[in-house]
């Protein structure tokens, strides 16, 4: 039994690292989607702590701004993400990543 938990535990990082982008960007598009009078949003992800959270920020007119985040958010480790060198480096530098812009 303990070598199978190394195997499920091996894979689930495995498959974890491109399902959480992935699965974070289907959640923009769907935050997006049921957002109504919004003019422009941006999906992120930020850093806390060495794990990493998705939000949404949507603008409201030309002043408002309102932050969504994902009460089931699973979270994730930063090297466990499909990451370009850019993403990367822009993560480190200013503590979040922009992957979707809507308008």
């Amino acid at each position: 039994m303990g070598f199978l938990s190394i195997v499920v535990s091996f894979l689930k990082i495995f498959f974890r690292e491109t399902n959480y982008r992935e699965s974070s960007e289907e959640w923009f598009d769907d935050v997006w989607e049921h957002l109504d009078k919004v003019s422009s949003g941006k999906g992120e992800l930020y850093e806390d702590g060495g794990r990493i959270y998705r939000r949404f920020t949507a603008s409201i007119g030309n002043e408002k701004q309102i932050r969504i985040t994902d009460d089931f958010d699973e979270e994730a480790r930063i090297g466990d993400i499909k990451l370009s060198w850019w993403e990367k480096i822009r993560l480190e530098y200013s503590g979040s990543v922009v992957l979707q812009r809507y308008w």
